[in-house]
């Protein structure tokens, strides 16, 4: 089985207009969603997904949600305690309408706050505000009343970013050949990079990337558990990627250009 994952990196731009023809099953993260339907749609972020329900692509496309536990009949009492430790300005709850069951979700900004000292505390260099801003992303109690929808909990990999939790359920469900597209990675002391930045539930234009240590791991232990796949990663922009191609073998690099220019099965639409 062919896949192709979408990234949202900024590269991904020059593969909007353009599609694989054939039988490929499609991968994205969070907000390519507003663009695009996708066989699999998968976000780790509880704003993402609040916004992704509510705008009912859930009800027709399988979407991949991390900590989507849903709570039948759901009381008073138990909203009302979950409630006691946020503000009211940082409680997001859907409209309940004839809904019984919900979803909770939550992000302590007390947790927060300690996850700021601790990072100055080991790397005091770090820039406090851009740290701050990421930290406090989706701090809150998200409450999302549900009805029938196609949302599956991811059970693993559990705590990695979106696109790389995407390529390894891709490898879990049998794919042969991954295209991972928009993988751009991001770096410390340049600009946020991605698509949808700026935007609802987004980091602002003006964020800093992130270390992609963390990153350059998780996509070590996709390329290293499923070695029999065969990854092209199209248009990388990180030069520490030579280290990738000594390490895998069964990752392969190719820029757009040379994607269009090898494959004959991309069309223009």
């Amino acid at each position: 089985m062919e896949v192709m994952v979408y990234g949202n990196g900024e590269s991904r731009k020059q593969f909007d207009k353009l599609r694989f023809m054939g039988n490929y099953t499609t991968w994205g993260c969070n907000a390519i969603y507003r663009d695009l339907n996708v066989d699999n749609l998968v976000s780790v972020d509880y704003a993402m997904q609040q916004e992704i329900y509510e705008s009912g692509y859930v009800r027709d496309n399988v979407c991949y949600f991390t900590d989507w536990s849903v709570i039948p009949n759901a009381d008073d009492m138990l909203l009302k305690t979950m409630k006691m430790d946020f503000e009211p300005h940082m409680i997001h709850e859907t409209l309940k309408i004839d809904r019984t069951d919900c979803v909770i979700q939550g992000k302590d900004p007390k947790t927060a706050e300690n996850n700021i000292k601790e990072a100055l505390d080991k790397n005091p260099d770090l820039d406090y505000n851009d740290l701050k801003l990421k930290a406090e992303k989706d701090v809150g109690l998200y409450i999302t009343w549900v009805g029938k929808n196609k949302i599956k909990n991811v059970e693993y990999p559990r705590e990695w970013c979106a696109g790389t939790t995407a390529i390894h359920l891709a490898c879990q469900q049998g794919a042969t050949k991954v295209y991972m597209l928009g993988f751009d990675l991001s770096s410390y002391d340049r600009p946020l990079n991605n698509i949808y930045k700026g935007s609802n539930n987004y980091l602002p234009e003006y964020a800093k990337g992130f270390n992609p240590v963390n990153w350059n791991l998780q996509l070590g232990a996709v390329f290293g558990e499923f070695q029999d796949v065969e990854f092209i990663w199209v248009n990388p922009v990180n030069t520490s990627l030579d280290g990738v191609r000594a390490k895998f073998k069964n990752v392969n690099f190719l820029t757009y250009e040379e994607l269009y220019k090898t494959y004959d099965n991309i069309r223009r639409i």
